[in-house]
Protein backbone atom coordinates (compact mmCIF):
# COMPACT_ATOMS: atom_id res chain seq x y z
CA UNK A 1 0.00 0.00 0.00
CA UNK A 2 1.32 3.66 -0.71
CA UNK A 3 1.72 5.94 2.16
CA UNK A 4 -1.83 6.86 3.85
CA UNK A 5 0.05 10.83 5.18
CA UNK A 6 0.35 12.87 1.96
CA UNK A 7 1.36 16.08 3.88
CA UNK A 8 2.01 16.53 7.94
CA UNK A 9 3.56 19.17 9.73
CA UNK A 10 5.07 18.90 13.25
CA UNK A 11 4.04 21.95 16.03
CA UNK A 12 5.52 23.04 19.06
CA UNK A 13 4.54 25.21 22.44
CA UNK A 14 5.94 28.14 23.06
CA UNK A 15 4.42 29.15 26.50
CA UNK A 16 1.58 30.94 24.55
CA UNK A 17 0.56 28.70 21.58
CA UNK A 18 1.42 26.44 18.64
CA UNK A 19 4.21 27.09 16.43
CA UNK A 20 4.71 25.02 13.33
CA UNK A 21 8.66 23.98 13.19
CA UNK A 22 8.09 21.09 10.10
CA UNK A 23 5.83 20.81 7.56
CA UNK A 24 6.34 18.29 4.59
CA UNK A 25 4.83 15.56 2.50
CA UNK A 26 4.84 11.91 2.54
CA UNK A 27 6.04 10.62 5.59
CA UNK A 28 7.58 7.24 4.84
CA UNK A 29 9.79 4.73 6.46
CA UNK A 30 12.01 6.10 9.11
CA UNK A 31 11.50 9.46 7.98
CA UNK A 32 14.09 12.30 10.18
CA UNK A 33 13.35 15.47 9.96
CA UNK A 34 15.97 18.02 11.07
CA UNK A 35 14.95 21.72 12.55
CA UNK A 36 17.47 24.40 11.82
CA UNK A 37 17.18 26.36 15.49
CA UNK A 38 17.32 24.12 18.54
CA UNK A 39 13.88 24.29 20.30
CA UNK A 40 12.85 23.96 24.03
CA UNK A 41 9.13 22.99 24.19
CA UNK A 42 7.08 21.14 27.31
CA UNK A 43 4.69 20.06 24.38
CA UNK A 44 4.55 18.44 20.22
CA UNK A 45 1.43 18.40 18.46
CA UNK A 46 1.98 16.02 15.07
CA UNK A 47 -0.34 16.85 13.11
CA UNK A 48 -1.84 14.87 9.48
CA UNK A 49 -2.27 17.63 6.78
CA UNK A 50 -3.68 15.30 4.27
CA UNK A 51 -4.03 11.79 3.74
CA UNK A 52 -5.07 9.23 1.59
CA UNK A 53 -6.56 6.96 4.02
CA UNK A 54 -6.98 6.79 8.10
CA UNK A 55 -3.79 8.28 8.87
CA UNK A 56 -2.07 5.95 11.32
CA UNK A 57 0.99 6.69 13.40
CA UNK A 58 2.68 4.19 15.11
CA UNK A 59 5.66 5.77 16.73
CA UNK A 60 7.11 9.22 17.12
CA UNK A 61 10.41 10.35 18.36
CA UNK A 62 12.21 13.00 19.54
CA UNK A 63 16.00 13.65 20.28
CA UNK A 64 18.79 15.93 20.43
CA UNK A 65 21.35 16.07 17.75
CA UNK A 66 25.07 16.15 18.08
Amino acid sequence: MKEKHARFAVDVWDGTGWKTVVQAGTIGYKRIEYLSVPVTTSKVRPRVLGARANPHVAKLGLCEAP
